[in-house]
């Protein structure tokens, strides 16, 4: 795990840093939409590690990942951590979130950011992290205003 944290936190300096030098996060002082996703990857032999039957039926892995999107830029891989093929949508999505906040506002990210994620996302303890952090929240067309700034 030591190794796995030191490449994430050198990815976040290098995107810090690329975005100091390019119009990367163009916009992100303006709005910046970090949309968080889970995705299983099926993959083939018993042998591959974390790989686990889960909710799809298939021999997977499980990807949780965060991008980051200006209204004049592309989307930017933030974050990402890779889980066992079973592991609950929900489970380490809070650590993510802040860890791809953390990131977002380094790499210049200062205006409001809306964090998106779909109903396997909407659970208590993401809510509450993201309403300390003074952002919002959307889930399926429903934007939750948890921060005394207004939009745009």
């Amino acid at each position: 795990m030591g190794h796995v944290a030191q490449l994430e936190k050198l990815s976040a300096r290098l995107l810090a840093r690329l975005a100091e030098l390019t119009p990367l996060l163009a916009g992100a002082d303006r709005l910046g939409v970090l949309d968080l996703d889970s995705k299983i990857s099926q993959v083939y032999g018993r042998g591959k590690d974390g790989a686990a039957f889960g909710y799809t039926g298939v021999l997977g892995l499980n990807t949780l990942a965060a991008t980051l999107t200006t209204a004049a830029g592309r989307p930017v891989i933030v974050a990402t951590r890779l889980r066992g093929g079973n592991a609950d949508t929900r489970r380490a999505v809070s650590s993510l979130a802040r860890r791809a906040l953390g990131t977002a506002r380094a790499a210049g990210a200062t205006g409001p950011l809306l964090v998106r994620g779909d109903s396997g996302f909407y659970v208590g303890e993401l809510i509450t992290m993201l309403v300390r952090e003074g952002v919002w929240f959307s889930r399926a067309c429903q934007v939750f205003c948890v921060s005394d700034r207004k939009l745009g």
